[in-house]
């Protein structure tokens, strides 16, 4: 049994409308993760945005004052406190993107030395970590800790 052009015409057919699905699927899946990280960040960015304000109106940290510890700091120790809290939520966008592989490597690295850097270092950091850790994702937590205990 031969195979005429005109089977091969369909076989080449279904191959192409085979191929269009799959092209379809992968730019749809690409699509929605591109969304919904899009949506992540916008988020993170209005949050960002509203402690700004809440440093430009100190009364809107009443919010905040069921915390003993951030009620009992001056107010330059609460600005640098939002600071670091800003900081700890952009850090962690950064790692996610990392993990999706949305980073090049030597992007990603840099970021890491100077998370590394503040982890170990700054004091302020860390106690902005210490109160507000339990507020980021698992795997961001491993890896601040991590960055924070490692021996160089």
């Amino acid at each position: 049994m031969a195979i005429t052009a005109l089977d091969l015409l369909q076989i080449i057919q279904t191959l192409g409308i085979f191929s269009g699905i799959i092209a379809i699927y992968l730019e749809y899946r690409k699509s929605n993760r591109d969304r919904g990280y899009e949506t992540y960040l916008r988020t993170a960015l209005m949050y960002t945005e509203l402690q700004r304000w809440m440093g430009e109106h100190p009364e809107i940290q009443e919010v905040f004052e069921y915390d003993q510890k951030y009620k009992s700091l001056s107010k330059p120790e609460k600005l640098r406190y939002d600071y670091c809290s800003n900081l700890l939520l952009i850090f962690e966008i950064i790692y996610r993107a990392h993990q999706k592989g949305w980073l090049e490597r030597d992007e990603w690295e840099s970021w890491e030395d100077l998370i590394e850097e503040l982890g170990r270092k700054s004091t302020c950091f860390q106690e902005t970590w210490k109160n507000e850790g339990y507020l980021y994702s698992k795997k961001f937590r491993e890896f601040l800790d991590s960055l924070m205990t490692k021996q160089r």
